[in-house]
Order: C-alpha cells, then structure tokens, then sequence
C-alpha cells in the first residue's frame, strides 16, 4: 500500500529539515500536535521509505581525505576492490574513477604514491591521475568502516 503524505506530515518534515537537532517534544508544540503523535508519525514515514534522517561526519576533522583516482585502461575492477580503503569504483567505458580514504597527514603524500604504484602496477592500466578532495560526506555504512580507525583534530 502505498504510503500519501497529509499537510502534518510535510509539517514534521519541514521542521526536521530546518532543524535536525530539534526534538520530538519541539516539533509537536511547534505545529500543535502531541509528542506521541510526532513520534509516531517519523517512524511511519521512516518505515514506508519517506524519511531516512542521516548523520554527516566532518571527514576534515578526522584527518581524512577522499583520493580520487582517474584510471585509463581495459582494467579488472575486482583487482581494486580488493584494495584496502576502497570506497567506491566507477566504469565509464575505458575509464575507472576509484576513491580511496586516505589520511590528511605528512604520510598521506607517500600512501597515495603507494596506491598509485599498486593501481600502475594492475595488468592493463595506460594512465592514472589523481585528484584530493578535501571536504566531502559518504553514507553510514562507509562513515562507520572509516572511523575504526580516526582521531579528532583538536
């Protein structure tokens, strides 16, 4: 059954969306409705796929930055996924975008030339350029696997 949004729905939606930290007390007295009400109406729309509240980490904080690697050539992606800090692989073509975690630290300067000496050395690979990115945010489930292993800048 296929789930419609009424005018108090897109009320709670346009409060969250104004301010994700509000709470649930917050938002029933901002648009009259109870606190049950409220929470019962964002599981609803969690449940049938409207609403997916995510968390965004300041990857700039945790000293990591995202290495995108531009690679040329007919080349076996299941080589790259096997790769430690792969994030994502991209085919377009005879082309492979590859981003990599990577930490934003005096070393990051020799992993990446370690990482572009393991993909150079991948059987069918003509060229490779890579690009930092500096400031960017990736779903949960990758958020989770990258912070095993980071430390906040103070």
């Amino acid at each position: 059954m296929k789930r419609i949004i009424d005018e108090v729905d897109k009320k709670i939606i346009v409060s969250l969306l104004s301010n994700p930290r509000a709470s649930f007390r917050e938002i029933a007295r901002k648009i009259g409705l109870s606190t049950a009400t409220v929470i019962n109406r964002v599981e609803e729309l969690k449940e049938n796929g409207i609403f997916n509240p995510t968390l965004l980490l300041n990857f700039r904080k945790l000293n990591i930055m995202l290495a995108l690697f531009k690679i040329e050539g007919d080349v076996d992606t299941s080589i790259l996924e096997e790769m430690d800090d792969i994030l994502f692989i991209l085919k377009l073509d005879e082309k492979i975008i590859a981003g990599f975690a990577v930490r934003s630290c005096i070393n990051s300067e020799i992993d990446i030339l370690h990482l572009s000496k393991k993909i150079k050395a991948i059987s069918n690979v003509k060229k490779i350029d890579v690009k930092l990115i500096k400031d960017f945010s990736i779903k949960n489930k990758i958020s989770r696997d990258l912070l095993n292993n980071c430390s906040v800048e103070k």
